[in-house]
């Protein structure tokens, strides 16, 4: 009966490796992973039935979605193997609307909010589609700005954490030194 559960469980996974959330403990872990299992048994379902229109045979006959609704269904171990194998492909489907935003894209344009939908400007900042140039990064408890492009950042939302390059450091008498690479972080 657990093997019902893998498909959801290997969608969650793949959406965690390559989004970034902050973990909301197991419960959420597990009701997602049974909604993304349900979406992956459906989706399956879907490419089976496109399938049989397009062959005109009876082969597969919603065989997937039927073991989660009947209880009196046999467990078929290869159906739950392909979705399984499909579930990975969804988890990146699902991964790559998230980080492109697409649900907020389209909220925005229905006037339904105004989140950037980033959880903060850090991350705004530095997944906009507009790459992030030059920029001025201020120190503000030593007194220092940096004046640089941003080579690479942290997105752990523990330590905001920056690679500059092509720096020019300033304090308020003028720019002090320069350097090809410097590693910021608070």
């Amino acid at each position: 009966m657990i093997l019902l559960f893998l498909p959801g469980l290997i969608c969650k996974l793949t959406i965690q490796i390559f989004t970034y959330f902050e973990k909301k403990g197991p419960f959420y872990f597990v009701i997602q992973s049974i909604i993304l299992g349900f979406l992956c048994y459906l989706t399956t379902d879907l490419i089976f039935m496109i399938l049989e229109f397009i062959t005109g045979s009876d082969l597969f006959d919603n065989f997937l979605t039927r073991q989660l609704i009947d209880p009196n269904a046999s467990i078929n171990v290869i159906g739950i193997s392909i979705v399984s194998l499909l579930s990975v492909p969804i988890g990146l489907l699902i991964s790559f609307v998230i980080n492109r935003k697409y649900a907020h894209g389209f909220a925005n344009w229905m006037k339904i909010t105004n989140q950037f939908g980033d959880s903060d400007v850090w991350s705004f900042s530095f997944n906009a589609t507009e790459p992030t140039e030059w920029v001025i990064v201020r120190d503000i408890k030593y007194g220092l700005a940096y004046y640089s492009w941003v080579r690479a950042y942290s997105d752990t939302h523990r330590e905001n954490e920056l690679l500059l390059n092509d720096v020019i450091v300033y304090n308020r008498g003028g720019a002090l030194q320069s350097s090809s690479s410097i590693y910021c972080t608070r």
